[in-house]
């Protein structure tokens, strides 16, 4: 087993990693296997899904959901990674990931601090597709 010390390094080191530009899923496997915390929240309270959520890195996505993560986490302004990822300006990156976490069944109901849910903050950004995507969802 790792110390207590490594598995914080470890954390530290996949937070960075889920923020780069590309995503290494050998690194990932590699730090999740070293102990890394992936129910960890960042000095932002974001968790490793809502920061790849956030980034609009699908394949981190893809990667995180093949784990044991809370697909429903909020930070402390009850952000998710549903609404990080429909908060995107890149509409083309953003209802993949919406869809992807739908997928998974992630609550496209649950409201921030704000009283916006995942709908209203896509409608906000004008993110066509990623509207649709929650519509659907909740016409289903």
């Amino acid at each position: 087993l790792a110390s207590p010390e490594s598995n914080s390094a470890n954390t530290g080191d996949l937070l960075k990693l889920l923020q780069a530009k590309t995503f290494d899923a050998k690194a990932a496997e590699a730090l999740f296997k070293s102990g890394a915390e992936l129910k960890s929240f960042d000095a932002n309270g974001k968790t490793p899904l809502m920061i790849a959520g956030e980034r609009g890195t699908t394949e981190a996505v893809e990667w995180l959901l093949t784990k044991s993560v809370d697909i429903d986490a909020t930070n402390g302004n009850g952000m998710t990674a549903l609404m990080y990822a429909a908060n995107r300006a890149d509409d083309d990156v953003a209802w993949r990931i919406v869809a992807e976490l739908l997928g998974k069944d992630a609550d496209y109901k649950l409201k921030n601090k704000d009283g916006k849910t995942a709908l209203d903050l896509a409608n906000a950004k004008s993110n066509s597709a990623t509207v649709t995507v929650l519509e659907i969802e909740a016409e289903s």
